[in-house]
């Protein structure tokens, strides 16, 4: 690296040097909605936050046999849900076109 790119001072080109500049961890997981289970039945799926409530699915189905509300790579809305549990976790309920997104 350069001379010319680091800062003058002594302790801010140190933290320019040793500390790495991250990006926010975008990632989360969101739960999507199984079809034809016959009763509600929730899959915790990898995403990417894209804006606000708005996120993109990364993760894949496991195999074949299940059936997900919404695919990888779609775009959707989530808001957080209470489970019986008790625990509340973000839900995916509504897919978001490119233009909203």
């Amino acid at each position: 690296m350069s001379s010319a790119c680091l800062p003058r001072h002594p302790a801010v080109a140190y933290l320019f040097l040793v500390r790495p500049h991250h990006a926010p961890d975008m990632s989360a997981t969101i739960y999507i909605a199984l079809l034809d289970e016959g009763t509600d039945v929730w899959r915790p799926v990898s995403a990417e936050r894209v804006r606000d409530e708005i996120y993109r699915v990364t993760g894949t189905p496991p195999d074949d046999t299940e059936t997900w509300q919404f695919t990888t790579g779609d775009t959707v809305r989530c808001r957080e849900q209470s489970f019986a549990s008790g625990e509340r976790r973000l839900v995916a309920y509504e897919r978001v076109t490119d233009k909203a997104a």
